[in-house]
């Protein structure tokens, strides 16, 4: 007699099953969808990840796109299924298909080091955090670091580079 586990094996529940990402790259009609659910659930697979890709006709996070996205949830009930949407348009996550990134406020920001011939030469559209003084090594060490931005701005010492750190604000992109 077999147990209830060994049963489970024979015939997993939708939680046991394969889950592929499901690539949403054309327009999306609701017909198609629930009729490809019902395709997976005949295949034996155990759900989907709804997962927006590079070719989506229907716009993104649009009133279309949740009521689709709700027909899916429906049918995956129906059909016992899992449904999961994927948190991102594309890869990679944060960037909402350019929806974020066309706000300034939301974008990535990069510290970035640069070494500078003289203060002078600091481009003035460069958003610097700090300027330091040192005496270059091998590769990317330096030695005798002194801060010489501020109030009063100094020069370096004999055989020290000016290193700036500024702020890089990344470009918007729909990626």
């Amino acid at each position: 007699m077999k147990t209830a586990l060994q049963k489970s094996f024979l015939n997993p529940t939708s939680a046991y099953r394969g889950k592929p990402f499901w690539a949403w790259n054309g327009k999306l009609e609701e017909g198609e969808l629930r009729s490809q659910i019902r395709t997976m659930r005949r295949m034996g697979l155990g759900g989907f990840f709804m997962h927006s890709r590079v070719g989506l006709a229907t716009p993104y996070l649009s009133r279309e796109w949740f009521d689709l996205v709700g027909a899916c949830i429906d049918e995956a009930r129906k059909q016992k299924m899992e449904a999961w949407l994927y948190d991102e348009d594309r890869w990679p996550s944060g960037a909402a298909g350019g929806l974020v990134t066309k706000n300034r406020q939301y974008r990535m920001r990069s510290l970035l080091s640069q070494k500078v011939p003289a203060l002078k030469a600091i481009p003035k559209d460069w958003k610097v955090v700090a300027v330091f003084a040192a005496t270059p090594g091998e590769g990317a060490v330096v030695r005798n670091v002194q801060r010489v931005d501020g109030p009063q701005p100094r020069t370096p010492g004999k055989g020290q580079a000016l290193y700036v750190f500024h702020e890089v604000l990344d470009r918007p992109s729909d990626w």
